[in-house]
């Protein structure tokens, strides 16, 4: 049997908006594709969910490493047979054209990357922003002062979201580590993590200001600030920015710019995750050499330890409540 052009890999748990987002993927106007479920929740539901849902090109799989971060993304790559890999969240929706012009850049271009831009919707589907780092009509390949200086010196992902960009399988697998910077794991910025492998690696990342997908915020999304891991969403931008200085993608000023930013989003944040607090001390000193020195790697791995039993407490405190 011919393998599919193109996997769409849903990492499943939640039903709330599961429907709508399968129904937005067989919706393609490219239809040459397989629809990999990868169910990584506690109960059947899911499972129940998928039998409604009479099309071959649909599998349902189950996680068997439930709840482990980034285990049922790496389920989904290692069943998809597809040539080119396209991410949809469980939450998210993809607009009609979203493979089609997704498989245009890649087919048209050497990269191993490509991204359109994305609608933000909240819980009930309503635009809030449309926001696009490309002006309306444009399409280009990224450079690194787009990538390293505008987007991680100023710690903002305008690539966007998983359900947002299409990756060439082989590509992909041939990074060894695609979610890590330099073999540390993230805790929560792993799509950033991804666009800088594809760019130090040299496999290229193109993009279209053209709309092909909606990213939902909402109040039971694992990125919002009720997630235990929260936290890293703030201090790994400054892992990116101190290893993108180390490495020689920014210079000492383009890494002192991002600096104010940094400083904002840790007193934002502070109240709610105290562990961003001793990164504002660390700070008092910014460095203009080792940016990744002994005393920030130890800072990072005391605060990914907190994170850990914070979400370990939640974890327990979920079990103890349940009848």
């Amino acid at each position: 049997m011919k393998n599919p052009l193109v996997s769409i890999l849903i990492p499943a748990y939640r039903l709330r908006w599961l429907d709508l987002t399968i129904a937005s993927a067989l919706a393609q106007t490219a239809t040459d594709f397989e629809i990999i479920v990868s169910d990584d929740s506690a109960s059947d539901d899911v499972a129940k969910l998928l039998l409604k849902w009479n099309d071959p090109r649909i599998i349902y799989l189950r996680n068997p490493n439930r709840g482990l971060i980034g285990t049922n993304r790496d389920h989904l790559i290692s069943n998809a047979k597809g040539k080119y890999l396209k991410f949809l969240f469980d939450d998210d929706v993809l607009l009609p054209n979203s493979v089609e012009i997704l498989l245009e850049l890649l087919e048209s271009s050497h990269c191993g990357m490509a991204f359109h831009s994305r609608y933000v919707i909240d819980a009930d589907g309503r635009v809030g922003s449309a926001p696009s780092y490309l002006t309306t009509g444009e399409q280009r390949e990224l450079t690194k002062q787009d990538f390293f200086v505008n987007m991680i010196g100023n710690c903002s992902n305008l690539i966007g979201e998983p359900s947002n960009i299409m990756m060439r399988a082989d590509t992909l697998r041939s990074i060894k580590f695609p979610y890590t910077i330099q073999e540390r794991r993230m805790g929560f910025l792993s799509d950033v993590a991804l666009y800088a492998n594809f760019m130090t690696q040299g496999h290229g990342i193109i993009g279209t200001a053209q709309f092909g997908s909606a990213f939902r915020i909402h109040g039971d999304q694992t990125s919002g600030q009720n997630f235990s891991g929260f936290s890293a969403g703030v201090f790994e931008w400054e892992l990116f920015r101190r290893w993108s200085a180390q490495a020689g993608y920014l210079s000492v000023q383009e890494f002192t710019r991002g600096n104010a930013r940094q400083m904002q989003m840790y007193h934002q944040y502070s109240k709610h995750h105290p562990e961003l607090l001793d990164f504002i001390k660390i700070n008092n000193h910014p460095p203009i050499k080792d940016f990744m020195s002994q005393d920030f790697l130890d800072l990072l791995n005391v605060s990914y330890s907190k994170i850990a039993m914070r979400t370990e407490l939640r974890r327990q405190q979920r079990m103890a409540a349940k009848p």
